[in-house]
């Protein structure tokens, strides 16, 4: 396999659950009344430092649709087991992401490069590369690729009114 295409075979699929999971949060905005049927992951709690856990865009909703659209997506380019891996790592790294945010007390949807676009490729590469699962080529090239495609897809999403923020 070509490096090109062992990037991509590892980046896209985070990049697909990131969507899963965005298309989640669109459904909620469009119809509220699916709010009922999900929660925020921290239950609304404040950390110590009086700021929330993590915030409402990471859910108890969320988790699972990571998980099975990891296993999903990965099913077609290696084991359902790697894309459960994956999108728990993933959300993990969304979490962490939010969780940093929030210790900055960073309104929701305001722009923090690298955190906005690399806290779930960043996480999963190294979950990977600790594991043994991908070498450290693979995951700082696709730390790079989506650090340069991710703001142009959140881009093209303001522009065709799917998001409220260009970044």
């Amino acid at each position: 396999m070509t490096f090109a295409i062992h990037l991509l075979s590892y980046t896209v699929p985070c990049w697909l659950i990131n969507v899963t999971l965005n298309l989640w949060y669109l459904l909620k905005m469009r119809y509220p009344k699916i709010l009922k049927y999900d929660a925020a992951l921290d239950l609304n709690k404040n950390f110590f430092d009086g700021y929330r856990i993590l915030g409402n865009s990471t859910t108890w909703v969320g988790l699972p649709i990571a998980l099975l659209s990891g296993a999903i997506i990965e099913s077609f380019l290696s084991t359902p087991e790697i894309g459960l891996l994956k999108g728990l790592a993933v959300y993990a790294g969304h979490a962490l992401g939010s969780f940093t945010k929030r210790r900055f007390n960073i309104p929701r949807g305001q722009y923090v490069p690298i955190v906005d676009h690399g806290d779930s490729i960043i996480l999963t590469g190294i979950i990977f590369y600790a594991l043994g699962l991908e070498s450290l080529s693979i995951v700082v090239a696709g730390v790079i690729l989506t650090l340069i495609a991710q703001p142009i897809m959140a881009y093209s999403g303001y522009k065709l009114k799917l998001r409220d923020n260009p970044l």
